[in-house]
């Protein structure tokens, strides 16, 4: 019996090659690839200018990677979390945080993840594997036509901050944003997108050489390095400044978002605005404030609202862009640093 391979596991010439064995023309190839990425069609049945014979030479060597959303709940402020089943049984989320003027997919590029942040409900869980480029395509594609079902609005805009550590899963997730701004249903050129990582140097150096063009948002946290590597156990391999000389290097175009959990009386002192300015002056950057969300097993809390508003100020007073973002989806656990497939 033949293992059937994964179709969208397939580049053009790997799929030309296979037509070839068949005896079927080069061109089948682009209408094929054409039906899977431009379209986001899971079914081969459904490729209607496909040849039944084709057709069924394709289902016999070939498997389609699919995702499905198993459920999806919504916030009282509307932001939608969907609990996705993969073709092998795992499960995983994404978000549609909808706007008056934007609808926006955040997206995952793992099972669990590997880097157990302590603030960060996904660290809790067990890491099962990186999701495929298939995987992390279809979801902009669930997640657009659950946007269109609930606020009749196409997705605008695509973060990678769900589950996982997308450096960590670089090829396929960069192969995924490449095929998300092929899908003729929305709008996504790179400017619309925006990858978060916690900051791995030589990775954010690979990322810059195929593309720096996209928007990177950086998870720092803690200026001091000794309270970063309690915060994020991986910070021990990296330092803070060997991520900064690597963002110097790299020139992305777009300014570097430094994302900043406030947690009370770990990381919002004085001492550490102070040293946060340091950092943030040696590079073009815009600093996002989030006040640290509530998860299960964590004894963190988040600063008050005064003292987070005057952390801004001094950031502020200093002319950096510093915004404090405000949390949507917290009654759901579809937050930042919430999503751990929790659906109660």
């Amino acid at each position: 019996m033949i293992e059937k391979q994964n179709i969208r596991a397939l580049n053009e010439e790997e799929l030309i090659k296979w037509l070839a064995n068949y005896g079927e023309k080069k061109y089948r190839a682009n209408q094929i690839l054409r039906w899977l990425w431009v379209k986001g069609e899971t079914s081969f049945n459904k490729m209607t200018d496909i040849p039944k014979t084709l057709i069924r030479k394709l289902e016999e060597s070939f498997f389609i990677d699919c995702i499905t959303i198993e459920k999806y709940i919504q916030s009282y402020d509307s932001t939608v979390k969907a609990l996705f089943k993969t073709y092998d049984n795992f499960f995983f989320e994404g978000v549609v945080i909808p706007d008056e003027k934007r609808a926006t997919a955040c997206i995952s590029t793992q099972i669990g993840c590997p880097i157990k942040c302590k603030f960060c409900a996904t660290g809790q869980l067990k890491f099962q594997r990186n999701l495929t480029v298939g995987e992390i395509f279809q979801q902009v594609v669930e997640l657009n036509n659950l946007s269109v079902l609930l606020f009749n609005k196409v997705i605008t805009n695509v973060v990678v901050m769900g589950m996982g550590e997308p450096l960590l899963n670089l090829t396929n997730t960069i192969g995924a944003l490449e095929k998300i701004k092929m899908y003729d249903k929305i709008n996504i050129t790179d400017r619309k997108i925006t990858i978060s990582t916690i900051g791995l140097p030589d990775k954010i150096l690979e990322l810059s050489r195929i593309n720096n063009n996209i928007k990177i948002a950086w998870s720092l946290h803690s200026p001091f390095q000794t309270i970063r590597e309690s915060l994020i156990p991986i910070a021990k391999k990296y330092s803070i400044q060997d991520i900064i000389q690597a963002f110097k290097v790299s020139k992305f175009k777009q300014p570097i978002t430094i994302e900043y959990v406030l947690i009370e009386n770990v990381n919002d002192s004085e001492n550490d605005v102070k040293e946060l300015i340091k950092i943030a002056s040696q590079f073009r950057c815009k600093i996002n404030l989030i006040p640290f969300n509530k998860i299960e097993n964590c004894d963190f809390t988040s600063p008050s609202l005064l003292k987070i508003k005057t952390f801004q100020q001094k950031l502020v007073e200093k002319n950096f862009i510093a915004i404090i973002r405000k949390s949507k989806g917290t009654d759901i656990n579809g937050s930042c640093g919430q999503l751990a497939n929790k659906f109660y």
